[in-house]
This record gives C-alpha cells, sequence and structure tokens, in this order.
C-alpha cells in the first residue's frame, strides 16, 4: 500500500471524504447485504444474475473456494497491517459494520474478482455481468468508508493471482467441471 506521505494516498483520503458526504442510504443498505461473502450475496438474486436454484447448487463449491481464498487475503493482511480508513480519519464513519481486520488487501475486492472469473467459465456469454457486480462489490467497500481505494485495487489483482494459481489444480478443475452440468 502507499505511505501515508505518498500523493495517492492523499488523494484516496480525499476520495474518501466525498464520498461519505454523497452516499446514499439506498447505496450502504445494498453494500450491508454484501458484508457476508457468499455466492448468494455477491452474484445471486436480486443484485446478480445468478437464479437461487444455481446459487444453492454451487454455494458448497464456492464456499471452499472462499476459504481457500480467504487464507491468503488473511495473511497478506498480516504482512501488510494497514489501517482502514475509519481508524485514523477523524469524521469518517462507515455505513456498514466496522471490520476488524488489516485493510489491505480488500477481501472482498478479491473474492467477488475471483469468484467472477470461475463463474466466467461456465457462463461466457455472461461475463460483463459478472465483471460488473465484482467492480460495484468492491467498489462499494470504499464507499462505506472500509477500505481504500488501493486497497480493492490489491485486492483485484490477488483475485486474478489466486484464480490463475487455482486454474493449475487437477482438483479445481474437475469439481469446477461438475458445476457445469444441469442446474436443476
Amino acid at each position: 500500500p502507499p505511505s501515508n506521505a505518498d500523493p495517492k494516498h492523499r488523494q484516496e483520503v480525499i476520495e474518501l471524504k466525498t464520498l461519505q458526504k454523497i452516499r446514499t442510504q439506498t447505496e450502504c443498505d445494498r453494500a450491508k447485504e454484501e458484508i457476508h461473502v457468499s455466492l448468494g450475496s455477491f452474484f445471486g438474486e436480486p443484485r446478480g444474475p445468478l437464479d437461487t436454484a444455481t446459487v444453492e447448487k454451487w454455494t458448497p463449491f464456492f464456499e471452499q473456494v472462499r476459504n481457500d481464498g480467504d487464507y491468503f487475503v488473511q495473511e497478506l493482511k498480516k504482512a501488510y497491517p494497514r489501517k482502514r480508513p475509519f481508524q485514523y480519519l477523524k469524521g469518517l464513519k462507515p455505513c456498514v459494520d466496522k471490520e476488524v481486520t488489516a485493510s489491505y488487501p480488500s477481501g472482498h475486492a478479491m473474492l467477488s474478482r475471483l469468484f467472477a472469473l470461475i463463474l466466467t467459465d461456465l457462463f461466457p456469454d455472461q461475463k460483463n455481468k459478472f465483471n460488473t457486480r465484482a467492480k460495484q462489490i468492491a467498489d462499494n467497500r470504499v464507499l462505506v468508508g472500509m477500505h481504500h481505494r488501493t486497497d480493492v485495487e490489491a485486492g483485484r489483482k490477488v483475485g486474478e493471482y489466486a484464480y490463475a494459481e487455482m486454474q493449475k489444480s487437477e482438483a479445481f478443475q474437475k469439481a469446477k467441471s461438475a458445476l457445469a452440468g444441469p442446474t436443476n
């Protein structure tokens, strides 16, 4: 992450303060729906393109992906213990429950990007929907005052890296291929 003296960090502080002034209660409520990381809260109805039956069928697989991905995010948070914006910016009040882990990288950004990449493998024609939704989830973390923009950018990159590494796993490929069958 950038240091507090870095001009990029100063831009992030301005963005966080500006977003706090202009965000709406509707936006905060939407972000609250995404706090718990799951296939359903990220890509299920009504915000995402997956129907309830698909979400139910695929949840066990995506829970394992979440667990695996979260392990690496938490290790990075320990290695780069950046404070969350609300912990040092006077007057910044998140409109969701405060997190207790470090800020960098964003786990929501990482996992939403990772889920989107996997879902794109399964539904290539819906790539734009998955990518748009993953970006919205990540951007919501800045909007609500939980992350800096660079936390989200790093989270997305970690999601792409995790996806590339998972693609090398025969067990992962086999489990993902099993999802491609009928959803009913």
